[in-house]
């Protein structure tokens, strides 16, 4: 414990708009440093107000960093859009196949990114654990499938890739939605009053891509009552339920937002082959040693084995 103190008090938090160059596996450890991007959001991913739960995720990069004798220098990415900036343009929204800027400002991405095709063409991607996204609502609904959600409100990030995944599943299913967006206002969503809902089709709200509004503001929106459900990763979702009595108590997940199983990984750049194969070997021995089930009951109160059952859920 003490050990971990000292590197959180060294570790130097950079500017986001600091410059700096790519580097590959050989530049970093002759610097000594490894260059981490996260978001200074919650437990989950990273927090640089508590000392005794800085963030799962950076738990586990500053472990691969000590396993490599590096000192971490953490970046504060303000917003998730910020990881598929080219030139101000979110690449992910375009044609455009292009490494996002901030990696000539980090080495790795530490933070949760569901792997799609999209973004496997952007950057590389290192799986950390299996995943699927999850429907959430409050306790006393009874829906269980999207068709249940016609006529009522369907609230997600447009930057993250849940919007893609509710919007092709529900194409699947033939199931109609009409998108509208929401207003964001001093850290709280404003949902559009004026606007009639759909009798006939889920009225998707998406919270814009350019939005700062932290990763739990779909929460307390289903738990009070101003949108009927949310989507979110499996992990994330545990970790809420788990860290705050109020969800706990009001909210649970429904059903699952599509068939398949998915992954999610941290970022890196795509050429940097030696880097990658330290990730997916660090990652392997984490797990072998018991290390990440332990990370990851202190933060969700589920072992790795516990999880993979959720996963299960229909």
């Amino acid at each position: 414990m003490i050990t971990r103190l000292i590197q959180l008090l060294l570790a130097v938090t950079l500017l986001f708009s600091q410059s700096a160059e790519a580097r590959d596996w050989p530049d970093i450890q002759k610097s000594g440093t490894l260059r981490v991007g996260i978001r200074d959001s919650s437990e989950m991913l990273y927090t640089s107000n508590s000392l005794q739960y800085p963030g799962l995720l950076y738990e586990m990069i500053y472990d691969f960093a000590t396993s490599h004798q590096l000192t971490i220098e953490i970046v504060i990415i303000p917003s998730f859009a910020d990881y598929w900036k080219k030139d101000d343009i979110i690449l992910l929204k375009t044609d455009l196949i292009a490494t996002p800027d901030i990696y000539n400002k980090i080495d790795i991405a530490a933070d949760i990114f569901t792997v799609t095709p999209e973004r496997q063409k952007l950057i590389h991607m290192t799986p950390f654990i299996d995943n699927t996204e999850l429907i959430f609502g409050r306790k006393n609904d009874r829906i269980d499938n999207y068709q249940n959600l016609i006529g009522k409100i369907l609230l997600t990030y447009e930057a993250m890739s849940f919007s893609n995944i509710v919007q092709n599943s529900m194409d699947a299913h033939s199931i109609p939605y009409v998108i509208s967006y929401v207003d964001v206002v001093d850290d709280h969503i404003v949902m559009p009053s004026s606007k009639k809902l759909a009798a006939d089709a889920v009225n998707l709200y998406l919270i814009p891509q350019n939005s700062s509004l932290k990763g739990n503001g779909n929460y307390f929106e289903i738990a009070q009552n101003q949108a009927d459900a949310s989507i979110s990763d499996a992990l994330n979702m545990i970790f809420r339920l788990y860290e705050n009595t109020f969800f706990k108590e009001n909210l649970k997940p429904l059903f699952r937002a599509r068939a398949e199983l998915s992954q999610l990984a941290w970022g890196s750049r795509l050429n940097d082959m030696a880097l990658h194969k330290q990730l997916a070997e660090f990652l392997i021995k984490d797990k072998a040693s018991g290390n990440f089930s332990k990370r990851l009951l202190k933060y969700t109160g589920f072992t790795l084995e516990e999880y993979q059952e959720i996963l299960q859920l229909q």
